[in-house]
């Protein structure tokens, strides 16, 4: 059995469509996948036919909030498995987060045409991206800028670092939701509700503050923990195996896969270390 928890097509900002992504996932040997596009569903309906007699999917969603942790706010993301895609809790947080995208991708379009020099960006990958505005990202804007620019960047990370981290150049916050509403709206969906990749938070760069955060987590009902992660250091696997085990918590894995050039493989390097509880053991997993 492999597992691959948490991944991304171009309903949010995964460079795959949703049947090229399945195709993958079989490929690589994934026998249970995760759709958890950024705040939206739309993309499960379609990752269910495709998946149908090939592997097990587990319907999901990446729920961005906006939570404060020794007084510094971070952009935290909540994983939920294991949901009811047509649950009004969700239907109500992808309508409201979506306008703060909105915002959020006009205003970093706007930065990537002052700083190096295209016209209109947000328009012109509005129309690469069928127009699927409500989860237009910072991801999208660097492969944009990596495909715009042939020979500038190393990879799409490089661009990160140079242009799209906090205080670069065309970086640009959203406001979103509390953490505990993301949570709850989970719940309410029937899933799990699972911190995601916490060693990947720009501004908690110690791990005294990583801790805070999984305590809050706790506090206001999260479930799991996503563990084991590609491209991930068994120092920080470690760690995070033994939040997961002080505070009781479930263990997820997932690559967080956005598409070949993101150095993030599909399902490799995806073990849960010793003591663990895997979250698709829990009653709760429900796979399609």
């Amino acid at each position: 059995m492999l597992y691959d928890l948490h991944t991304h097509s171009n309903f949010s900002d995964g460079a795959c469509t949703v049947a090229e992504l399945i195709g993958l996932a079989v490929e690589a040997g994934i026998t249970h996948l995760a759709l958890t596009d950024h705040d939206t569903v739309a993309g499960l309906p379609s990752a269910a036919r495709e998946a149908r007699g090939r592997l097990a999917l587990c319907p999901g969603i990446e729920c961005s909030t906006s939570h404060e942790v020794n007084g510094k706010v971070e952009s935290v993301h909540v994983v939920g498995l294991f949901i009811d895609p047509g649950a009004p809790s969700l239907l109500e947080h992808q309508r409201r987060i979506s306008g703060v995208r909105v915002e959020k991708a006009r205003r970093i379009g706007a930065l990537v045409d002052r700083e190096l020099g295209t016209h209109d960006a947000y328009t012109e990958l509005m129309a690469l991206k069928g127009n699927l505005e409500t989860n237009l990202t910072r991801g999208d804007y660097a492969r944009y800028i990596f495909s715009k620019f042939p020979g500038t960047f190393r990879d799409t990370a490089d661009v990160f670092r140079r242009y799209l981290r906090p205080g670069c150049p065309c970086y640009s916050r959203g406001t979103y939701g509390p953490l505990g509403e993301a949570i709850a709206a989970i719940h309410e969906a029937g899933g799990i509700a699972v911190l995601a990749h916490l060693h990947r938070y720009e501004r908690l760069v110690t791990d005294e503050e990583r801790a805070a955060l999984c305590r809050d987590f706790v506090a206001l009902g999260g479930d799991a923990m996503e563990v084991a992660c590609s491209s991930q250091s068994a120092a920080n696997r470690a760690f995070m195996a033994d939040l997961c085990r002080s505070h009781g918590l479930l263990a997820s894995q997932g690559s967080d896969f956005h598409g070949p050039q993101v150095p993030r493989p599909l399902g490799q390097g995806l073990s849960l270390p010793e003591g663990l509880t895997p979250v698709w053991e829990s009653p709760r997993a429900r796979f399609l």
